[in-house]
């Protein structure tokens, strides 16, 4: 098609913008607005010329791309909402994933106009494993989103420092900070999350070495509607690992869990991790 005069380009995407955008808008479909939408995401990615061409469509002035993004967060938002209202006496909805959200809404995580109130529902809403899933496709809309802090502060636990000026999303019961320090004197029951680091620094955590490297760790804090501690993590997304503060585990992006046998600690029984692939961080 790319041989075409550009008016006759045109016209063809016209026609068949129409036609993706009347399916969409369509309310008695059974089919899901992430399989809605990917005719248009083909059409942006067939050629530079088609995506120049769709980037200049408007319906009512707005442009398509701003449409669609907008759409989908108004579909997320109200998938959740029902979500919310059938999740079990926890506000947990058990057989939830990313992976089905996906199917559902598209790479909604991509969205830079995903807001701070939606990331901590779908915290809230997701099992363990998988807020962790959704924790480490975040790195984006964290950067999009940071700021500068105005205060020291540290982790619930008191293992990890977060100096003032350093970036943080702050949205009041969802933090998620920059991790730039230990905490050199290390709290009771910390000795696993020490080996962790030590062996990601490749040199003992001390008081002497109390700064971490890795501008891509983060740790994120998500706080309930009740109240409770429902997330909390800190991702390297460099490393690609997760460490669970909440269960003192750690992870590899693909879900593979690291087992710790410290000394003067209760042992790891060594199981392996549910391997439905609801519960895999991938």
């Amino acid at each position: 098609m790319d041989i075409l005069p550009f008016e006759v380009q045109t016209m063809i995407l016209r026609y068949l913008v129409t036609e993706i955008l009347h399916n969409i808008r369509r309310t008695d479909a059974h089919v899901s607005y992430g399989a809605r939408l990917h005719p248009w995401l083909n059409l942006r990615l067939t050629s530079r010329t088609f995506d120049n061409i769709l980037t200049q469509f408007k319906i009512d002035g707005v442009p398509l791309e701003a449409m669609f993004k907008q759409k989908q967060l108004e579909r997320l938002d109200y998938g959740l909402e029902a979500f919310r209202a059938t999740a079990d006496s926890g506000g947990l909805s058990p057989r939830l994933s990313v992976t089905k959200l996906k199917q559902l809404y598209g790479r909604f995580w991509s969205n830079p106009d995903l807001s701070a109130s939606t990331v901590k529902s779908i915290f809230t809403l997701l099992p363990s494993l998988q807020s962790l899933n959704f924790a480490v496709k975040l790195e984006k809309w964290i950067l999009e989103h940071r700021k500068r802090s105005e205060a020291m502060s540290r982790s619930i636990d008191n293992v990890l420092v977060f100096e003032p000026g350093d970036w943080i999303v702050d949205a009041e019961d969802l933090q998620i900070k920059r991790v730039t320090r230990w905490q050199p004197t290390v709290p009771s029951g910390s000795s696993r999350i020490k080996m962790y680091l030590t062996q990601e620094l490749g040199i003992p955590v001390n008081p002497v070495h109390d700064r971490l490297g890795h501008d891509r760790r983060w740790h994120i804090e998500v706080v309930d509607d009740a109240g409770d501690m429902a997330v909390m993590c800190m991702i390297n997304y460099e490393t690609q690992m997760v460490w669970d503060h909440l269960e003192r585990r750690l992870y590899n992006f693909e879900g593979r869990q690291y087992y710790f046998n410290v000394p003067g600690e209760a042992q790891d029984d060594g199981s392996p991790i549910d391997e439905d692939e609801d519960d895999l961080l991938r």
